[in-house]
């Protein structure tokens, strides 16, 4: 990031009380210094690696890009309602690729599905843990079309997933 980015970042940031907007982050950013005589924001390390390796598709607030980007927001939760769509979740290029190691991913994963879509995760929800990271990972998806459509059919066979809404439209008010 350029000086100047950094520098209209900060500037930003001021303007939300030091905090990240809750459309932003989830509220997931800490107060912490910088050094001891700065009062200056740093993004917790999870938020930081969702900024860097996920926004730029998915966007700040997780929305994605409609009909190109899949939606986070209020969406990526309801794979987790099915051993498949669990695993989609981590075997998709940009997470399984990511250039970051397998714990801070499984971090941004965990965040992302608390922060972005904790309405849609089943009431036994797990958290993905480190392993269960590293063995997805090792066998990414090729067919991620046709694979997260057939998800999508189970879930909305179970009545999980409204028949309205495939996370690859607009924002779906509800």
């Amino acid at each position: 990031m350029g000086r100047a980015a950094a520098s209209l970042l900060i500037l930003l940031l001021v303007q939300f009380d030091y905090g990240v907007p809750s459309a932003w982050a989830g509220g997931a950013a800490v107060r912490r210094p910088i050094r001891p005589d700065s009062e200056a924001p740093v993004f917790s390390r999870v938020v930081e690696d969702y900024t860097r390796t996920c926004e730029g598709c998915h966007q700040p607030d997780g929305y994605g890009m409609t009909g190109i980007v899949p939606r986070l927001k209020d969406f990526a939760g309801y794979f987790t309602h099915v051993p498949e769509g669990r695993d989609f979740l981590i075997r998709v290029p940009g997470v399984s690729m990511a250039l970051l190691d397998d714990e801070r991913i499984t971090e941004v994963m965990n965040w992302v599905l608390y922060a972005l879509s904790p309405g849609q995760l089943p009431a036994d929800f797990q958290p993905y843990t480190v392993d269960e990271v590293r063995r997805l990972r090792a066998n990414p998806l090729a067919e991620i079309r046709k694979v997260r459509a057939g998800i999508i059919a189970t879930l909305r066979e179970k009545g999980i997933v409204p028949e309205h809404d495939d996370g690859l439209g607009p924002r779906v008010v509800r």
